[in-house]
């Protein structure tokens, strides 16, 4: 039971932090290649955390709290780095996010999978390496009890 919910907290974490940075950069992308004047339709509104959903639950396989080498994280990264642009690109492509026939429109996207990626990675590492510390200080302080 409790590692179920472990899992849901991951998951959850995962996915409130990259939906929070698509939206950002969803919106910097919809006014950069559409025009701050563009309508949108409302469903947008459940797409951004569909796809973010749909690359959050990935994330808590991949970096689970094992011991990876260097190496193998950066397997992991790759390999979710393309996954991440596979579904990005994919439901972008059917929820008509982009047009194929811009490429600078799909640079574009590409550099705003890559922002995402980085900004994630950038904020995981920060919030988790605080929980790090603070349960090490804590274990620190029931090791001078005893």
């Amino acid at each position: 039971m409790d590692k179920d919910r472990s899992l849901f907290e991951s998951i959850t974490i995962y996915f409130t932090r990259i939906t929070t940075i698509i939206t950002i950069c969803a919106a910097l992308f919809i006014i950069i290649f559409w025009g701050s004047d563009v309508n949108l339709d409302c469903y947008i509104l459940l797409e951004i955390p569909f796809v973010g959903l749909l690359t959050s639950v990935p994330c808590v396989f991949l970096f689970h709290k094992d011991n990876l080498s260097k190496k193998v994280f950066l397997i992991r990264n790759i390999i979710f780095y393309i996954y991440v642009n596979i579904v990005v690109f994919f439901f972008g492509y059917l929820f008509d996010w982009f047009r194929t026939d811009n490429i600078l429109m799909l640079i574009g996207l590409f550099v705003d999978v890559l922002l995402v990626f980085i900004a994630v990675g950038i904020t995981s590492y920060f919030f988790d390496s605080k929980t790090s510390n603070r349960l090490n200080k804590i274990l620190e302080n029931i090791n001078k009890e005893e």
